[in-house]
């Protein structure tokens, strides 16, 4: 768990009470973790001891308050990637770019940045 020296110190009860509370505060309000620079979630950051929101956040991961996003949307890749049949999803972005004429993924997407002036040459 990353947290502050402050928090080192909490006994499992006290995290036991955190969590609830947290899950208390979500069910009266399903948007609490998505407006992360609410005054009430930036005051619980102070409240229960974090530096700062990455801490909270991946506390709140740790102790299954929410899901991890990123957790999901690989698996979504992965499973994208399965269906097509390929095993990985790079192979199937392969695959999709050399069906529109392009040598690989990264060809497709160095032609994407520049077309869209993202990337221009010096």
């Amino acid at each position: 768990m990353i947290i502050n020296s402050e928090n080192m110190t909490k006994s499992k009860e006290e995290i036991a009470n955190i969590v609830a509370d947290i899950r208390e505060k979500i069910k009266k309000n399903p948007d609490y973790t998505k407006r992360r620079c609410d005054h009430e979630y930036q005051n619980d950051i102070k409240k229960y001891g974090f530096d700062n929101g990455g801490q909270y956040a991946i506390f709140l991961v740790e102790n299954d308050v929410v899901i991890d996003s990123t957790e999901v949307n690989r698996e979504i890749t992965k499973k994208t990637a399965k269906n097509a049949g390929f095993e990985t999803r790079i192979e199937y972005d392969n695959y999709i770019a050399r069906k529109g004429g392009y040598e690989s993924r990264a060809q497709r997407r160095r032609e994407y940045t520049y077309d869209i002036g993202r990337h221009l040459p010096m």
